[in-house]
C-alpha cells in the first residue's frame, strides 16, 4: 500500500512539472518563407548595349540602356559572375555607363534590381587585347624599336622589329616572324671602328620612297634601308660634333632629329646639313621619343616625367618649350616615368609609364593622366606605342619579348585611327 502511494505522488509531481513548463512558454506561428501578397519591384530590362554586340579590346566603358531602378545604389551590373563598376546614370534612369571589366569572352550581361521579381539579361563579347606575339625567334633576342606599315588590313598591320644586326617582321597573323634584313655582317670593325650595327638601334621609322630610315644612339648617320639592296645606304651625314639619337619627318620630307645631349636639329630634303632649330630649351638634352604632329614637335628624355613640345615656325624653326603633362605633380604616380606616347586621328594623347606596379597606359584628360582602363587588362611595364595603319594599336612590354595588339574605337564604337606618321606617306 506504501509503494503505490509513493507512485501516486511521483505521477503527480510529473503532471504537475507539465502544467508549469505549459505556462512557462508562449508559443507563436512561424512566419511564411514567402509572402504571395508581397509585393517586389520590378526587375530590369535591357533593351541594347553600346557598343552594339561587342566590345573592342580599346573600348574603356559600356553603356547599359533599358529601364532600371531610379536609385543608382540599387542596380548591380554583373558581366558573366563579375560585378562591374557603374560611373553613372542618365537623369531618366534609362541607361547605366560601366567601366570595362576586366572578363573577356562571350558572356550574359545581367542587370539586377534589389529584391526585384526578376533580371534583365544580354548576351555580349568582350575582346581582350591580342598577344600577337613573344618574338622569341628574334634574332639576339634584344627588341630595339618596331615601325608599322602605312597601310593596315582588317587583319592587322605587318610589324618591322629592330634588334642588334637584324631587322625582322610580324606578319598581320602576329605569329609569323621573317627576316626582312640581315645586317649582321657589318657588324665587325669598319677601319678600326666599331661598326653601327654593333649596336642596338636608337629609332626606325618609314621616310621617302617607301624606305626604312634607322639611327643607332652615337652614330652620326642616319641610314636608308633598301630591301632591294644588301647594304644599307647613308641617307645624312651629321658633320662636326652631332650625332643622332630618335628623329621623325614632316610632311615635306624634312627630318627633325635630336642629337645626343646636344639639343634638336632640322635637315631639309635633299640635305645633310644639320641646322639648330630648337630654342635654348633644348640645349644638352637628349630625347627618349620624338614625333611631329599637328603642327608641333613633341618629345620625351630619358627616364622622365614630361612630356614636352614647341610650335613649329614657317621656316621650320620651333619656338618655346612647352609642358604637355608633368606626372611628377601627381603624387599617385610617384616612381614613374614616360616610356612612349603616341597620338590617335582625334587628338587622343596616349602615353606609356614605366615603375607603376598596377596600370602602364594612360590617356591625356584635362591636363593630367588617367588609366586608360578602370580595371586594367594590360600587362605593365609597356616600353612603346605604335600605331598601325588602321585601328590597331600595338604596345610593346618592357621584358622585349611580349606584343600586344589591341583594337581601338570611339565610344559609338567606330574605329578610332592613328594620326598619320608623316614619314610614312612619303
Amino acid at each position: 500500500m506504501k509503494r503505490k502511494n509513493i507512485l501516486y505522488f511521483i505521477f503527480g509531481l510529473f503532471i504537475l512539472a507539465l502544467v508549469v513548463l505549459s505556462a512557462c512558454n508562449d508559443f507563436k506561428t512561424s512566419p511564411t518563407m514567402w509572402d504571395p501578397n508581397k509585393s517586389y519591384p520590378t526587375g530590369s530590362v535591357i533593351t541594347r548595349i553600346s557598343p552594339a554586340n561587342s566590345a573592342i579590346a580599346g573600348v574603356r566603358e559600356i553603356s547599359i540602356i533599358g529601364k532600371f531602378s531610379s536609385k543608382l545604389d540599387s542596380n548591380w551590373i554583373y558581366f558573366g559572375s563579375e560585378q562591374a563598376i557603374i560611373k553613372r546614370m542618365s537623369a531618366a534612369a534609362d541607361t547605366l555607363v560601366v567601366y570595362r571589366p576586366v572578363i573577356s569572352g562571350a558572356l550574359t550581361i545581367n542587370a539586377v534590381i534589389a529584391q526585384a521579381d526578376s533580371a534583365g539579361k544580354f548576351s555580349y563579347n568582350l575582346e581582350s587585347p591580342i598577344r600577337s606575339s613573344d618574338m622569341t625567334g628574334i634574332p639576339t633576342g634584344i627588341v630595339g624599336v618596331m615601325e608599322a606599315n602605312k597601310n593596315g588590313t582588317v587583319g592587322g598591320d605587318t610589324i618591322w622589329i629592330a634588334s642588334t644586326g637584324y631587322i625582322t617582321m610580324l606578319l598581320p597573323n602576329g605569329i609569323d616572324l621573317i627576316p626582312y634584313k640581315d645586317t649582321s655582317y657589318l657588324k665587325p670593325k669598319i677601319n678600326n671602328k666599331n661598326s653601327d650595327f654593333s649596336k642596338a638601334f636608337s629609332d626606325m621609322k618609314f621616310g621617302p620612297h617607301g624606305f626604312l630610315y634607322a639611327t643607332f644612339a652615337g652614330s652620326k648617320y642616319l641610314y636608308q634601308l633598301d630591301p632591294a639592296s644588301a647594304t644599307p645606304v647613308v641617307y645624312v651625314t651629321f658633320a662636326g660634333a652631332y650625332s643622332t639619337s630618335v628623329f621623325d619627318f614632316n610632311s615635306n620630307g624634312d627630318i627633325y632629329f635630336n642629337g645626343l645631349k646636344s639639343g634638336l636639329f632640322l635637315v631639309k630634303q635633299g640635305s645633310t646639313t644639320p641646322v639648330a632649330v630648337g630654342v635654348a630649351d633644348y640645349t644638352g638634352t637628349t630625347f627618349a621619343g620624338i614625333r611631329v604632329y599637328n603642327g608641333y614637335v613633341y618629345g620625351i628624355a630619358p627616364s622622365s616625367t614630361i612630356l614636352f613640345r614647341s610650335p613649329i615656325n614657317p621656316d621650320g624653326t620651333v619656338g618655346s618649350k612647352e609642358t604637355v603633362v608633368n606626372i611628377a605633380s601627381d603624387t599617385s604616380l610617384t616612381g614613374c616615368t614616360i616610356s612612349s606616347f603616341n597620338f590617335a586621328s582625334d587628338g587622343t594623347v596616349l602615353v606609356s609609364l614605366l615603375g607603376n606596379a598596377n596600370y602602364s597606359l594612360y590617356i591625356l584628360e584635362n591636363g593630367s593622366l588617367s588609366p586608360y582602363y578602370h580595371n586594367n587588362i594590360l600587362p605593365t611595364g609597356i616600353n612603346q606605342l605604335i600605331w598601325g595603319g588602321g585601328r590597331y594599336l600595338y604596345l610593346r612590354v618592357s621584358s622585349a619579348t611580349q606584343l600586344y595588339r589591341m583594337g581601338m574605337a570611339k565610344e559609338d564604337n567606330t574605329p578610332l585611327l592613328g594620326a598619320p606618321y608623316l614619314g610614312r606617306g612619303l
